[in-house]
């Protein structure tokens, strides 16, 4: 039901923001050239197409919180040596577990070989550290990021000197889209507000040639101006004129 939801509001979200994309992108009439005039069109109109990278940035953010909040995959594993886990396209195969002494503390290392699909992607190696000086540990979380998901690695603990390596695993789709879309927010609102060479010349061009404004049409003597004089068009004579108080022929 929770993926129902999220699916749902992907796709309104996404047609909505899109729609906004095409309204301020739409010219009035397409220029002649298509892509190769582009660059022009942008330096002509550089707050408009800022929108659209505006419009763009918040519609990759939405994607990515949408992914990363309702598809997010968390499990506790219980990994004994040798052992695999598959969480969803991966498999997590636990290879050893080591003490290696650093220069101020004592680093416990657990390494696993992550696959995707059946095919090796690399090696993880999360790890807790032991500081003489200090009484809890500090863990290091392992990290893989991809465009598509990004899988956290953190080692809870270990049972019979190592045999047995507990880990916290955390799969989160399109975490990095939130990273990108703030980008392409940021560089959109700065394109938009970013003063504009062209109506900036045209406003030096028009203070120093001012314009002048002709003078409007003077009153005629009796006080009415030209314009608002009524003229009657001429009557046709033998016709019947009919005034107010008195029925004449016309002469």
């Amino acid at each position: 039901m929770a993926v129902q939801r999220a699916r749902t509001v992907t796709a309104v979200v996404t047609a909505a923001i899109l729609l906004g994309v095409a309204v301020t992108l739409s010219p009035a009439q397409p220029p002649p050239g298509g892509w190769r005039t582009f660059g022009k069109l942008f330096r002509r109109q550089p707050r408009r197409y800022g929108r659209v990278l505006v419009h763009l940035g918040v519609l990759l953010m939405v994607i990515g919180i949408i992914g990363s909040s309702f598809y997010q995959v968390e499990v506790t594993a219980r990994m004994p040596l040798g052992t695999s886990r598959a969480l969803g396209p991966y498999t997590l195969e636990y290879v050893n577990l080591e003490q290696v002494p650093a220069h101020s503390h004592q680093e416990v290392i657990a390494t696993l070989r992550a696959y995707r699909n059946g095919r090796p992607v690399g090696v993880l190696s999360p790890e807790i550290d032991f500081y003489p000086n200090r009484p809890d540990p500090m863990t290091g979380v392992a990290i893989r990021t991809t465009l598509r998901d990004d899988l956290y690695i953190a080692l809870a603990g270990w049972k019979e000197a190592g045999q047995v390596a507990i880990l916290r695993v955390v799969l989160n789709p399109l975490v990095i889209w939130i990273w990108i879309g703030s980008g392409v927010l940021v560089a959109g609102t700065l394109v938009a507000v970013w003063p504009d060479p062209i109506r900036a010349r045209r406003r030096q061009v028009a203070s120093s040639h001012p314009v002048s404004v002709p003078s409007p049409v003077s009153a005629s003597p009796a006080g009415h101006s030209l314009s608002s004089r009524r003229t009657d068009p001429p009557k046709p004579a033998g016709l019947w004129e009919v005034r107010p108080w008195r029925l004449r022929l016309a002469s």
